[in-house]
């Protein structure tokens, strides 16, 4: 491979790298901002939610001299013949000694076990891992937007020998500079090849918006008065939109709810959810207080 190629390939790689960060970090600061508890403090909100995205699933325990909720990631030791964990070890991310390790604790007894839906229980699947599959095909579509652009951006070929090389690109210079009139001899040639690549900028940046729409259903945020224009939809597809979106809101919902009775019935821990993601014309700008790490793990 030559210098040149080398140079377009890892530029490439490059900018394919960055729209992957740009559009995870878009949908992670959306999850993060979409739930919260207010009985949980900010970094506390920020690390269960964290959990759910990175893993799908954690760990709350009462650690005897706490009256805190404490929160870690597990493993299951043992399981029922429903598939669902009996018994699990704890792996915190920092070492502690308020976490124990090495040692087995009972499910609904000494530790109550959450999930981030429906789809993450009881095999491990986190949120990140269905929202790469979306940002991977995201990504795909805007290099290709990226390609055709540059396609366009290059619209001629144009012939020359050595004697007439410096005429022409006088002559072009004068169109790329708006001149009104160019003259020139009535022999001189004019050979030229155009792009006759197709533009399709339009239907591909229809389609990412697909893709993200959908992504943001999955997640149970209404893309509604953010990438679509309301005046354009009638009242069943916007109604459609809304029920779809309830649904998928609804399996994180459900296991958060399910999440905060078990832990009221074993622990004794008041811990209630809230939806925020309702909000009309919501962004990401909204929640930018909320999240760190940008979606990328330690």
């Amino acid at each position: 491979m030559s210098k040149k190629s080398k140079r377009i390939k890892e530029s490439t790689d490059g900018i394919r790298a960055m729209l992957y960060r740009k559009y995870r970090n878009q949908f992670y600061t959306l999850f993060m901002s979409a739930y919260r508890s207010p009985q949980l403090s900010k970094r506390e909100n920020n690390f269960l939610f964290r959990e759910f995205w990175f893993k799908g699933r954690i760990a709350c325990f009462k650690e005897k001299n706490a009256k805190i909720p404490m929160f870690t990631p597990f493993v299951p030791f043992m399981f029922d013949s429903y598939d669902f964990p009996v018994k699990v070890r704890f792996i915190p991310r920092r070492p502690s000694p308020f976490i124990p390790i090495n040692r087995d604790f009972e499910v609904d007894k000494d530790v109550v076990l959450g999930y981030a839906s429906k789809a993450c229980m009881p095999k491990p699947l986190s949120v990140s891992e269905i929202v790469d599959w979306y940002v991977i095909q995201i990504v795909d579509v805007d290099m290709t937007i990226r390609t055709n652009l540059k396609v366009h951006k290059k619209p001629w070929l144009v012939g020359v020998t050595p004697e007439n090389k410096d005429k022409m690109e006088q002559i072009y210079d004068d169109i790329e500079d708006d001149e009104a009139k160019i003259f020139i001899e009535t022999n001189a040639p004019l050979d030229s090849v155009s792009n006759s690549a197709p533009y399709i900028i339009d239907k591909l940046y229809a389609y990412k918006k697909s893709l993200e729409n959908e992504l943001l259903t999955y997640l149970g945020i209404n893309s509604l008065g953010v990438n679509e224009k309301k005046e354009r939809m009638i009242t069943d597809e916007v109604n459609v939109n809304n029920q779809l979106v309830c649904a998928y809101a609804d399996s994180f919902i459900d296991c958060l709810e399910d999440f905060s009775k078990e832990l009221k019935e074993v622990l004794g821990f008041e811990i209630t959810f809230e939806v925020r993601h309702h909000i009309e014309n919501f962004t990401a700008e909204d929640s930018k207080d909320d999240t760190t790490e940008g979606g990328n793990e330690e």
